[in-house]
């Protein structure tokens, strides 16, 4: 999607429509593109160390929502006036949102693919022998039905 905003001019009279499929389409996928990558991030840890893996992506995002826009405006800016042509022309920031757009969605493909193993679970410490020595408790009915026999 990002890769196709700077064609949407060609759209002529139909370029508000246009613009609206492009805009709602561009939110979805950026919404599931960041969903993965927290799916991952909770499938890469055990358990108990999710919520500081959770709050340590949290603060990386953030970090990237803010020095990104900036980033994106210099490089903008730089693909406007640095005269060396394709791919680095008005395309140029576009291409490289794309491309990452591209590399999350590789990654979360790979990572959720039925290949792949299940997330890390803590073992228990707990023995067997203690479980397997305690006998199933009987529903009440059950036992009543077996006294009745």
């Amino acid at each position: 999607m990002y890769a196709a905003t700077p064609f949407l001019p060609l759209a002529g009279p139909l370029l508000l429509p246009a613009l609206l499929l492009h805009t709602g389409a561009e939110k979805s996928l950026s919404s599931t593109c960041f969903t993965a990558v927290f799916l991952i991030i909770n499938a890469s840890c055990e358990p108990a160390a999710r919520g500081r893996v959770n709050g340590l992506g949290m603060s990386a995002s953030s970090g990237f929502k803010a020095a990104g826009p900036t980033l994106g405006a210099v490089c903008f800016a730089w693909s406007l006036t640095n005269g060396l042509g394709a791919p680095f022309d008005v395309h140029f920031t576009f291409l490289v949102c794309a491309g990452f757009c591209a590399l999350t969605a590789l990654v979360s493909w790979r990572s959720f693919s039925p290949s792949r193993s299940r997330p890390p679970t803590r073992t228990s410490s707990v023995t067997t022998t203690a479980a397997s020595e305690a006998t199933p408790a009987r529903s009440a009915p059950a036992a009543e039905a077996e006294s009745k026999v």
